[in-house]
């Protein structure tokens, strides 16, 4: 959903395929990191979040996007 949409975007590598081309992402080399910092039903805290983003600079992250919040608890979503 969301966020496969949006690490689309960024991250897609295609290859061309009897002259079928697909657009790649504006990023297609990079490396991608998930950190869920929220529970079921988008629930956490204020610490929660602020530990997903201490350790994001930890490993180095350039860019860090938050898309918190969401009452379905799904691990995919």
């Amino acid at each position: 959903s969301h966020g496969s949409h949006v690490s689309g975007t960024i991250a897609a590598n295609t290859t061309s395929n009897n002259d079928v081309y697909s657009a790649n992402g504006v990023a297609p080399d990079v490396d991608l990191y998930g950190y869920r910092v929220l529970g079921p039903g988008g629930r956490g805290t204020s610490d929660s979040v602020l530990n997903g983003i201490d350790q994001a600079v930890k490993d180095d992250m350039d860019v860090i996007n938050l898309s918190l919040g969401a009452n379905i608890n799904d691990p995919l979503y």
